[in-house]
């Protein structure tokens, strides 16, 4: 595709670009990747934004795409573009993909934070691996980060959604033990856990404590 009539030769503004990604003008946003900013972090700034237009959009492998055509131009991907690629892999369900760029990240040194992990958990709670979600949600405490309410809401769906009501109820009690707010979806969530398996008795006894 052809950048817009006028813009070839010329550098374009990251605002021009900000404005474009807002209006979801993923395909013009591509096209002028190569013409916006006059530094690098101009250059990451405006390859993060059309990376975001591309998730919002559902064009989780073009977003990918474009982290991975980094370093061909010399640059490196920061705290922004990794969540952003993984918010691609979460809801594209690619639940592996999600889990390497983790890795991978970290080995860069790209000091994540709670959102890389967040989503990372609910990928793997898409592609119903909570063995891996609970094994991401241990690894907060070597990153030195505190899981929230977000965190916990998302370990135990993948809990629930893989029928592990055990599990979940750990979650649930880990999630008081840290005095967070016992939210309406967490509890529903594991409700739900213990249903499927069939433990009706604790799914009364959890319904009835969220009442108090």
């Amino acid at each position: 595709m052809k950048p817009a009539a006028g813009v070839q030769g010329k550098r374009l503004t990251v605002s021009f670009q900000s404005a474009l990604c807002q209006k979801r003008a993923w395909r013009q946003a591509l096209s002028n990747l190569l013409f916006v900013g006059t530094s690098r972090a101009e250059q990451v700034l405006a390859l993060n934004m059309t990376m975001g237009a591309l998730v919002k959009s559902q064009h989780w492998a073009g977003a990918l795409q474009l982290m991975h055509d980094m370093s061909a131009r010399g640059l490196a991907p920061d705290l922004v573009t990794v969540n952003t690629a993984i918010a691609a892999c979460e809801r594209g369900g690619l639940w592996v993909c999600a889990l390497s760029l983790l890795q991978a990240s970290s080995s860069r040194h790209v000091k994540l934070d709670l959102i890389s992990f967040n989503s990372t958990i609910s990928a793997c709670s898409r592609g119903r691996r909570w063995q891996y979600a609970v094994s991401v949600f241990g690894s907060l405490q070597a990153a030195k980060l505190e899981p929230g309410v977000v965190t916990y809401s998302a370990v135990i769906s993948a809990l629930a959604r893989s029928c592990r009501w055990d599990w979940a109820l750990w979650a649930l009690h880990h999630m008081r033990a840290q005095g967070l707010p016992l939210q309406t979806i967490a509890l529903n969530t594991a409700v739900s856990a213990c249903s499927k398996g069939a433990q009706w008795e604790r799914a009364l006894q959890l319904l009835a404590s969220g009442q108090r």
